[in-house]
């Protein structure tokens, strides 16, 4: 099987148990696959602001096809392992997120935050987050308003992604 995004989509969505079976798992994989790119495990998916902070269409096309509607096409990529220097920067990751892998407002806010700084050039610091994350994210996240301690717990997770080599 070719080396090719979907391959190493399929790859990545067994390794952190990623679904798209409900629209909390499709926000789930979405902040990971963008949070990794960012920290250079690149896939190969372009993102752009949409309601829920960064989205990709063509990720969102690629999991649907990968793990639904095309799973068993990706069975070879079961025996697939990442080589010890990919190893090495996804548990780096994992260790900083794992505690909120399942949290996919927190995801949300975290991926929300780098992609306003990185790519509108927009203040990280919390005082200035705070107002533009209000703002942004005037809807609810799963029912709930976002709030000042899911903004400031999003941007320590951040800052610890920003440190990682």
């Amino acid at each position: 099987m070719e080396v090719n995004p979907r391959s190493l989509l399929s790859v990545v969505a067994r390794h952190f148990g990623l679904k798209c079976s409900s629209i909390e798992k499709r926000l789930q994989l979405q902040k990971i696959i963008y949070l990794m790119q960012t920290k250079g495990l690149n896939l190969g998916y372009a993102f752009n602001w949409y309601k829920h902070g960064p989205y990709s269409q063509n990720l969102a096309d690629d999991a649907y096809a990968v793990l639904q509607a095309e799973r068993e096409k990706y069975k070879a990529t079961e025996k697939w392992r990442f080589n010890k220097s990919t190893r090495k920067q996804i548990k780096a990751f994992e260790d900083i997120l794992s505690p909120y892998i399942n949290n996919y407002r927190i995801l949300e806010l975290v991926a929300s935050i780098d992609y306003m700084n990185r790519v509108w050039g927009e203040s990280s610091e919390e005082k200035d987050l705070v107002d533009k994350l209000l703002i942004r994210k005037e809807r609810l996240i799963d029912g709930k308003p976002v709030t000042i301690p899911d903004i400031k717990t999003a941007n320590t997770v951040w800052k610890q992604l920003q440190e990682m080599k």
